[in-house]
């Protein structure tokens, strides 16, 4: 099942607009890393939030046409999101789809969030690559996860293999992507034939929990979770990181922007070369982190 079709099941659902969000420029915030030295700080950091693309051993990324859908938010403010977040993706050299496109990324607001993950979960199983030959994922106990744990943002991605044109290597139930490719048994101990490409993202964003974000601060928390597959569990309370913006589940800095390390760690992850393995990968971020400050 295709995003669009979700999207389009989802208007039974009852959703809520953000009118509460303001959109005003947030000042500069100075967040400084203490206890521990930089070089492993940065290494703790990479490590805590990076997540494998299932048991792939690489780190996926966005390879074709990122087309970006918001429901359930009012006309003005959901556009503000989308914009916040193409122009993040943008900034990597992401590909963007053009206007009326079928969305690969659905971001979904709404006043229950607990419920509509669940439904969607339960409903929509193929979306979610419930079944490992609808996709790549982090797995059925991280899916429950996502479905039972209440938070103010939840993702799931969902991935394939793709060859160095970025055509998808196996899509057998036609779920979206570029057309099922063979490649070839080529490869190296370094690299390998294939890379894991985003083939659709959904993100939930409970209304009541960020009520009072900055929009602008919320759309980059968006995008930082939905441009890199990160684990919603991990304790970054250390880092210098948006990630902080929503701590134990509500706006803990509602004018929290990307940081520094947060626009680092999606430049290192989106120059690695992505047919290489994860620890290849993390080093790379852990570059570009590091390389940040100079």
């Amino acid at each position: 099942m295709s995003l669009k079709h979700v999207l389009a099941a989802l208007t039974c659902l009852t959703l809520a607009p953000m009118s509460a969000l303001a959109q005003e420029n947030p000042p500069e915030e100075e967040v400084i890393v203490r206890g521990e030295g930089l070089d492993e700080a940065i290494r703790s950091f990479v490590g805590a939030v990076t997540v494998e693309a299932g048991r792939t051993d690489q780190i996926a990324v966005w390879g074709g046409r990122l087309c970006i859908g918001v429901m359930g938010m009012r006309g003005p403010q959901a556009q503000a999101v989308i914009d916040r977040v193409a122009l993040r993706a943008a900034n990597l050299d992401i590909a963007l789809g053009e206007p009326g496109c079928s969305p690969n990324l659905l971001v979904i607001f709404t006043a229950d969030s607990d419920t509509v993950a669940r439904v969607l979960v339960e409903e929509y199983r193929r979306a979610f690559a419930y079944h490992s030959d609808d996709g790549v994922t982090r797995g059925r106990a991280a899916l429950e996860d996502f479905a039972a744990t209440p938070r103010a943002v939840r993702w799931w991605h969902v991935s394939a293999a793709a060859d160095d044109t970025g055509a998808v290597a196996r899509d057998r139930n036609g779920l979206g992507g570029p057309p099922a490719v063979t490649t070839s048994a080529g490869g190296s101990r370094i690299e390998n034939p294939t890379h894991q490409t985003f083939t659709r993202a959904i993100i939930v964003v409970d209304t009541a929990r960020v009520a009072g974000m900055r929009i602008d601060s919320l759309s980059d928390y968006i995008a930082m979770a939905s441009l890199a597959q990160l684990d919603p569990t991990a304790d970054t309370s250390a880092y210098p990181t948006i990630l902080n913006a929503l701590r134990d589940g509500s706006p803990g800095n509602a004018e929290l922007t990307l940081t520094e390390w947060d626009e680092a760690y999606l430049d290192g992850l989106y120059a690695a070369p992505a047919n290489r393995d994860a620890n290849y990968q993390r080093r790379g971020i852990q570059r570009a982190v590091r390389n940040s400050g100079n």
